[in-house]
């Protein structure tokens, strides 16, 4: 009988988000996470023409807005 378990690959876990993922992960627009982004709520940078968040800033920025 064939062994039918599936291979996966180890999770790894970016350091940094596009700001369409960052949109995804938070469920709202790509143009609100620009708007957080160009008011310096939410930390960004650039790698070339390419703007990215880290995975830290979006954290910290989660947890501050989170309520207990």
């Amino acid at each position: 009988m064939p062994n039918h378990t599936q291979h996966r690959e180890p999770a790894v876990t970016p350091l940094a988000y596009s700001p369409k993922k960052v949109a995804e992960l938070l469920q709202i627009s790509e143009q609100m996470v620009r708007k957080l982004i160009s008011s310096r709520e939410l930390p960004s940078f650039r790698v070339g023409s390419l703007l990215r968040v880290q995975a830290s800033d979006l954290q910290a920025f989660i947890n501050a807005r989170t309520l207990l």
